[in-house]
């Protein structure tokens, strides 16, 4: 059933995915030839900016599909209505669906990244590969923990407010920010049980100075801890939350 879902997810967005995809891409040429013609950087540097930019702020900008998906959901809540799914597996998957797109997404940001580097560095595949692999697995997870946390607000307010879907457009994305907000403010206190990890790459060329934009070197159980904790509360309350509003 999980698959039947997540393939329908996939014919009702994916005209949206890849029009995405080619955005970025096209975007990333268009900044590259800026960037060639104006001679400020090298263009195997400026991709590989190009790239990293997009991989940090990806967790981020995640929840701004998933809120689209969830309110045209709402909208049309008969969908859920006469399913055999629980409204559990209607929530989650779309969680599911973004998190594979992101996957991809971010598997091909990393390659085109590793390949200008390779070519940049004159280094070996292997010794530029795990800079790579660990930030696309942090950078997953951040993924999976985002868009738990804002289904986890979204549901919550749809439970103890009533709001046109209109006035949901100003209140979800700022009750967002402040949880992301707060989340920061409390940020430090995360930082415990360290595990070193030493780790630093994608090394571009500024002013003919080598300048690693990635570096890491510890990975803080509690801030993982704080993730796997969101997401186990939102897999739990996410659907309770929203059943007395949609009806099942």
């Amino acid at each position: 059933m999980i698959k039947g879902l997540i393939y329908l997810e996939w014919l009702r967005n994916r005209e949206k995915v890849m029009t995405a995809f080619i955005i970025v891409v096209l975007l990333g040429i268009g900044l590259t030839m800026i960037s060639f013609v104006s001679q400020l950087i090298s263009i195997s540097s400026f991709i590989m900016m190009y790239i990293y930019g997009w991989i940090v702020v990806w967790p981020f900008l995640v929840v701004i599909p998933l809120f689209i998906m969830l309110e045209r959901d709402m909208k049309d809540r008969h969908i859920w209505l006469y399913t055999e799914a629980s409204l559990r597996n209607l929530l989650h998957v779309k969680v599911l669906f973004l998190s594979i797109v992101s996957t991809v997404f971010i598997i091909f940001l990393s390659v085109v990244g590793l390949i200008c580097e390779v070519f940049n560095q004159n280094g070996s595949i292997l010794s530029l590969l795990m800079p790579y692999g660990i930030l696309l697995l942090i950078t997953l997870f951040k993924v999976v923990v985002m868009q738990f946390l804002f289904l986890l607000i979204w549901t919550l307010l749809h439970a103890v407010t009533v709001y046109s879907h209109s006035l949901a457009m100003f209140v979800m994305p700022i009750s967002y920010v402040l949880a992301v907000i707060i989340y920061s403010n409390f940020y430090d206190l995360l930082q415990v049980g360290a595990l070193p990890i030493h780790s630093e790459g994608i090394i571009v060329q500024l002013n003919h100075h080598a300048m690693p934009l990635f570096s890491l070197e510890n990975i803080f159980t509690g801030e993982v801890s704080a993730g796997i904790l969101i997401i186990v509360v939102s897999l739990f309350l996410s659907a309770r939350f929203l059943e007395k509003k949609v009806g099942v």
